[in-house]
This record gives C-alpha cells, structure tokens and sequence, in this order.
C-alpha cells in the first residue's frame, strides 16, 4: 500500500500543517503538535512525505493549516 504525504505524516505522528517560508522559498509541512517553531526541529514535506530538518529561527513566516478536520 502506497501511503500519501499527509497519511505518511500522520501515521508518524506529524499531524499540525504550517505553511513556512524563509523569505525565498516556500513550503507546506507537517510537524509534530508540540514542535518548537523558535528552534530546529523536523518536518516532512507535505508534497513529497521526505522528511527534512527545519532551523525555525530562519522563518520570516509561519502559519497555520486547518485541514478541516481533527488533528
């Protein structure tokens, strides 16, 4: 069975989705609920499910995602 991105997150326990940029590029993530945004932490791709260190001092912007649905 092929997972998607977001079952992928989800099935790890990366349920919050934040919308982040650093000014050049943008990206749509998941993370774990409790994720400190100020510091490193990892995330994975909600367009491809690869999972990547992000240094969040680095942000210029951060948002929330609802999905519409229970976390």
């Amino acid at each position: 069975m092929i997972l998607t991105p977001r079952d992928h997150a989800h099935a790890c326990g990366y349920t919050r989705k934040l919308f982040v940029s650093d000014g050049s590029t943008d990206l749509t993530i998941y993370v774990h609920p409790d994720a400190d945004l100020d510091g490193a932490f990892v995330a994975i791709c909600a367009d491809d499910g690869k999972r990547f260190r992000v240094n969040g001092w680095m942000m210029s912007e951060c948002e929330d995602i609802n999905e519409g649905e229970a976390n």
